[in-house]
């Protein structure tokens, strides 16, 4: 399974609530259902669009902060993929929101 970490800009999540009138801070918008399935349908559409086989379709998880500010970033800004990958299994175990790994 593919699994993109998406970390939505502040303004445009702030935007998507106005216009589908749900309020909340930055990790209340990410936790959103609706702006979840929203992304996961935009996802779908790309895949089917790029003609993408079935094991190839991304899942996503909505981060409210950035990869900076979780320490997640060298100081060249390339991913600590070693933390990065521990950090975010633990958030995923926890909130499981695609089923088992």
């Amino acid at each position: 399974m593919l699994l993109a970490v998406i970390v939505p800009k502040e303004s445009v999540l702030v935007d998507w609530g106005k216009q589908n009138q749900v309020s909340g801070d930055i990790q209340q918008l990410c936790q959103n259902e609706k702006l979840q399935s929203e992304v996961r349908k935009s996802l779908n559409q790309i895949a089917s669009q790029k003609s993408l086989k079935p094991f190839e379709n991304v899942k996503c998880y909505l981060e409210p902060t950035s990869f900076e500010e979780n320490g997640l970033l060298t100081s060249t800004f390339q991913i600590k993929r070693t933390f990065a990958h521990s950090f975010y299994e633990q958030k995923l175990i926890s909130s499981n929101p695609f089923g088992p790994f």
